[in-house]
């Protein structure tokens, strides 16, 4: 019995870029071989696989025709596994809902929290009532996956919602492939939901920001016969104001912000050092990690976020150098969901609250884009990745987009300008 088509994919430096490459035995005489897919369309994470390789992800922007996305690049290594026979699966009576709860197992192991729950809400939600636990996964063909985008569709989700749903039926069948259970992916030969992103972000100009900071600040109440509790909550605001402010002018993530400490703020040379992050997803107690990046950074710390800072280092507690810069009221990090209120009603506070109406509705994580594209009007963009610590340099360039070049004409006209001689004259 001929063995089944198996195979990986890795990624190599090749003329010039990155080029997805298929190590398989997809041959004739099933020996092992590589096979060239295409460029890749790829920006490295900070994940690594048991045997250390980089795990790669989509890269910001749209996927330009001809490259190839870990997705793509996925379907196209599963076709060319296609194209011979594999043998039968080790398992003939497996269901969807086995496939679906090793998959969810696997990734409950090895995925963010935050990342597990989507998926097993995506699960519970639309794969399980639209295909059935107790399908035979024997019964699941691409027409099967064809038909549950349709259906879909058809009952008026969002595109976006429907291609994610895609990924995990096309996560749940692969592991099933992997595992044994299925001879080969149904998933991969089906057509594709393309969400094309915008790349547009909202960005508040400094005058916004300070605005909000004040609105933050000034939205407390005194508590009346109860000094200490009128001061809580005062201290508050002002905490609030200076954590809007400082996300503003430093670019610093939410997680990275939860975790900052004073002595992570170094006022004598003007930098912050971005050592840890506090994941909201996290659950309670857990530790702290790493920078989303893997690596620590440091930041300048402009005059205005030094002065967000000096607004709350006159407080009474927690100012030793291992406290939290924005502390909860016990010390830990802050909770997330009490800032993004505050700042939403800062917003309002402000004259800003139609930007949550629009269809590109602000939100809290915006806050880091205001520093990502006004510091690109006066620092070279190799200087704002590393202080944004974006891994890809494709990352930082959509800030570029952002900085209003209103003397461009001007400027290439003259670039561009000929010596052109007055009508009736002749240039000698």
């Amino acid at each position: 019995m001929r063995k089944p088509a198996t195979g990986h994919l890795v990624v190599k430096d090749w003329g010039g870029g990155r080029r997805w490459i298929a190590v398989h035995n997809a041959t004739a005489d099933g020996k092992r071989t590589r096979t060239a897919l295409g460029p890749a369309w790829i920006k490295p994470t900070s994940r690594r696989t048991p045997r250390g390789a980089v795990v790669w992800r989509a890269a910001d922007g749209s996927c330009p025709e001809g490259y190839l996305t870990p997705k793509m690049a996925e379907q196209a290594l599963q076709e060319l596994l296609g194209a011979r026979p594999a043998v039968r699966a080790k398992n003939a009576g497996a269901t969807f809902g086995d496939a679906v709860d090793i998959y969810l197992a696997r990734a409950k192991r090895d995925r963010e929290p935050s990342t597990y729950r989507g998926y097993k809400g995506i699960v519970g939600t639309h794969l399980e009532p639209r295909i059935g636990r107790a399908t035979p996964l024997a019964s699941i063909t691409t027409a099967t996956v064809d038909a549950f985008r349709e259906a879909m569709l058809d009952a008026g989700k969002a595109p976006r919602t429907v291609q994610q749903a895609q990924v995990v039926l096309h996560g749940v069948l692969g592991r099933a492939v992997r595992d044994g259970l299925l001879e080969a992916n149904p998933a991969a030969r089906a057509e594709k939901v393309r969400v094309r992103a915008s790349g547009a972000f909202n960005v508040l100009e400094p005058a916004e920001v300070e605005a909000v900071g004040r609105a933050a600040a000034g939205a407390w109440a005194p508590v009346d016969g109860d000094q200490h509790a009128s001061d809580q909550c005062r201290a508050w605001a002002d905490q609030t104001a200076a954590t809007i402010r400082f996300a503003a002018y430093t670019g610093l993530r939410l997680g990275e912000l939860r975790a900052l400490r004073w002595e992570d703020v170094d006022f004598a040379h003007a930098i912050v050092h971005v050592r840890r992050n506090a994941p909201t997803s996290a659950p309670a107690g857990a530790s702290e990690k790493p920078p989303k990046s893997g690596l620590v950074r440091s930041v300048p710390l402009i005059d205005q976020a030094a002065r967000a800072l000096d607004a709350i280092s006159r407080r009474e507690f927690f100012l030793e150098p291992g406290d939290r810069v924005f502390p909860a009221q016990m010390g830990g990090p802050f909770n997330d969901n009490d800032l993004r209120r505050a700042f939403y009603a800062a917003l309002d506070g402000a004259g800003l609250g139609h930007l949550r109406t629009k269809e590109n509705p602000i939100r809290l994580h915006d806050l880091r884009h205001c520093f990502g594209s006004l510091a690109v009007r006066v620092a070279p963009l190799s200087d704002v990745r590393l202080w944004m610590g974006h891994s890809d340099i494709a990352t930082t360039m959509r800030y570029v987009h952002s900085v209003p070049r209103n003397d461009v004409a001007a400027k290439l006209s003259a670039a561009f300008s000929i010596e052109v001689a007055p009508a009736g004259e002749l240039m000698m």
